[in-house]
C-alpha cells in the first residue's frame, strides 16, 4: 500500500495569497490524503477564504481547517503535525505554489525507497522585481551544507511524520530560523535522506516576509535559533559532535559580518566577541576570526572557511 501525505499549511493575513497555494494542490496529478490549514489570528478574512476554497473543493483529499491562537507560524504547524494522521507530511507555506506533480513524486519516492526519511528537491526562488534565481541546493545530505544553507526549510522537504514528531516538533519559542533549528535536531537523528534533483515548489519572496529583510532586525531571534542548535548537538550523541559545535560557532561569526555589513558595528563586536571567547582551541579562533573579516569587507564564501575547522 502507498504511504499516506498530509499537506500542512499555516496562514496568517494571506486571504489574497492562500488561495493561489491551495489551487496549486486542487491541481496536483495525485491529490493528497489531507489539507490541513492552521488559521493563526489572521484579521484579514484569510480563515473565511479558505473555508469557501474548501467548501467548493472537489477532490479526493480531506480537508481540515483549524485554528491556533498562539502567534507564530511554528504553532500552527504543530498544531497541524498533531492533527496529521498520515506517514508523511510536507509543511508548505501560504504565499507559495507546488509543482503538478510534487505530491505524486514524494509518494513515488517513498513507496519506491521504503527506507527514505527524509526526501528533498529542487526550488525556484521568484524574487519582487520579476526575475528568478534556484535556491542554494546541494546534491549530498550534508550536515555542513544545511547549517550554512539550510536545505530543510519549511517547503524544502518532506519528511515520516513520526521522525518529526521524535525530533520534537517544531520550536514554538522561535520566530525565524525555526525551519533551520528543526532540521538540525531531524540530522541529529541520522535519518535517510533522498534527494530529488528537479524543481518541485515556486517561492515568491514578498514584502512583507516572515523572516524580512535584515539579518539585524532579526538578530535576537536568530541568535536564539543558533543557541538552541548549540545546545540540540551539544546533548547528542552525534560522531561529528564537536566539529558540529565549531561549525555552528562559525556559523555566528558569519551571522556578526552580516551585522556588520548592515552598519551594526556595535552588535557585530558583541557576537564576534561571543565567538572568541567560546572557542575552545586556536585554530577555530583563527578560522571564525578570519571569516569575520573576510566577508565584513563585501567578500562571499565565508561559509568555505568551514572545510578547515
Amino acid at each position: 500500500m502507498k504511504p499516506t501525505i498530509s499537506i500542512i499549511i499555516p496562514v496568517y493575513n494571506r486571504a489574497s495569497l492562500v488561495i493561489r497555494t491551495l489551487d496549486s494542490i486542487a491541481a496536483q496529478t495525485l491529490q493528497p490524503d489531507r489539507i490541513i490549514v492552521v488559521d493563526n489570528n489572521s484579521s484579514d478574512g484569510s480563515y473565511d477564504a479558505v473555508k469557501r476554497w474548501m467548501d467548493a473543493y472537489s477532490g479526493t483529499a480531506r480537508c481540515t481547517l483549524l485554528t491556533e491562537r498562539k502567534p507564530g507560524a511554528a504553532a500552527a504547524r504543530n498544531k497541524g503535525l498533531r492533527e496529521a494522521d498520515s506517514e508523511i507530511v510536507a509543511f508548505f507555506d501560504s504565499d507559495d505554489t507546488m509543482r503538478p506533480d510534487f505530491v505524486r513524486h514524494i509518494i513515488n519516492s517513498f513507496d519506491s525507497e521504503t527506507d527514505t526519511d527524509i526526501l528533498c528537491w529542487k526550488a525556484l526562488e521568484h524574487l519582487r522585481d520579476g526575475s528568478t534565481r534556484f535556491k542554494k541546493f546541494n546534491r549530498h545530505a550534508d550536515f555542513e551544507f544545511h547549517i550554512f544553507h539550510s536545505f530543510l526549510y519549511t517547503l524544502g522537504f518532506a519528511g515520516r511524520r513520526s521522525l518529526i514528531t521524535a525530533a520534537g516538533g517544531w520550536d514554538e519559542s522561535l520566530s525565524t530560523w525555526d525551519d533551520w533549528e528543526l532540521g538540525i535536531r531531524i540530522l541529529l537523528a541520522q535519518p535517510n535522506i533522498k534527494i530529488a534533483t528537479i524543481t518541485m515548489v515556486d517561492i515568491y519572496l514578498q514584502e512583507e516576509s516572515i523572516t524580512g529583510t535584515s539579518y539585524h532586525s532579526r538578530g535576537k531571534q536568530s541568535e536564539l535559533a543558533i543557541d538552541h542548535a548549540e545546545a540540540d548537538v551539544a546533548d547528542s550523541s552525534h560522531p561529528d559532535r564537536e566539529r558540529l559545535l565549531r561549525l555552528l560557532l562559525l556559523r555566528r561569526a558569519i551571522l556578526a559580518r552580516l551585522y556588520r555589513k548592515e552598519g551594526f558595528t556595535a552588535d557585530a563586536r558583541r557576537l564576534i566577541t561571543g565567538v572568541m571567547a567560546k572557542a575552545t582551541d586556536v585554530k577555530t579562533r583563527i578560522i571564525c576570526r578570519l571569516s569575520y573579516m573576510h566577508t565584513a569587507i563585501g567578500l562571499r564564501g565565508a561559509a568555505h572557511y568551514a572545510r578547515l575547522v
